[in-house]
């Protein structure tokens, strides 16, 4: 078989694999979408689509007997300087209601970092928890320096979740004993950032984009037991 032909049963082949693979992933994106908007018509909630040049994604909607949410999955790509054409894609999650808010004070709850020990933050003090709170937060952590580090009741929340408040009792009002087991039962990747304060409460994965609708529903579940342990 002369070198000419097997070039172009190498080029086809891989021409084959690739088309194989863009129809097994449209498949798959199909398939999510059909599940999607499954779930938003089995629990009656309201599903946008969106589809613009910089980002893409769905917004979900609905309400509770403490307030309407919505929740956001965005994929958003920003320009770089890195040269012509060049982007950057982050990837966000994030649940949201205004119909509560904490005026002049406010709570934040979220993940400790790898490997940290959160008795370890109190104790090297103020630059250690403002890292700790970058990580968590991002650059915005700068309006959380007021608030002090709060260790929750639950030990086994306290091993994997960093709180702040500006007062202990808003901290312990929050986390009731539904809110508690659902956080501990959420899988370490899925582990979000919670903030209550003037603007509403606000669930969010900063950098995670949440499509299966299990997780959706884990995240939404976590968001009405928010509003009822405050409500309540």
């Amino acid at each position: 078989m002369s070198e000419i032909v097997i070039s172009l049963l190498v080029i086809l082949g891989t021409a084959v694999l690739v088309g194989g693979l863009f129809l097994y992933l449209a498949y798959r994106k199909r398939q999510k979408e059909a599940r999607l908007v499954q779930a938003a018509r089995e629990h009656g909630w309201e599903l946008e689509h969106i589809q613009q040049p910089m980002f893409s994604g769905f917004i979900l909607k609905g309400k509770t007997a403490h307030g309407h949410w919505s929740l956001e999955v965005l994929t958003e790509a920003s320009p770089r300087d890195s040269g012509p054409g060049s982007s950057s894609i982050s990837h966000r999650t994030r649940w949201r209601c205004q119909d509560i808010s904490l005026p002049d004070r406010a709570i934040v709850i979220g993940p400790l970092p790898a490997g940290a020990n959160p008795g370890a933050l109190q104790s090297f003090g103020v630059p250690l928890l403002q890292l700790a709170l970058r990580k968590m937060i991002g650059e915005d952590a700068d309006w959380v320096s007021g608030l002090s580090q709060v260790t929750p009741e639950n030990k086994a929340l306290a091993a994997k979740f960093l709180c702040l408040a500006n007062e202990d009792q808003d901290l312990s009002r929050l986390l009731s004993l539904e809110v508690e087991n659902i956080l501990l039962k959420l899988p370490e990747k899925n582990r979000p950032v919670i903030k209550l304060r003037s603007t509403g409460l606000e669930i969010s994965l900063p950098t995670a984009q949440l499509s299966d609708p299990s997780e959706l529903e884990a995240m939404i579940h976590l968001g009405k037991a928010l509003l009822s342990a405050w409500q309540g």
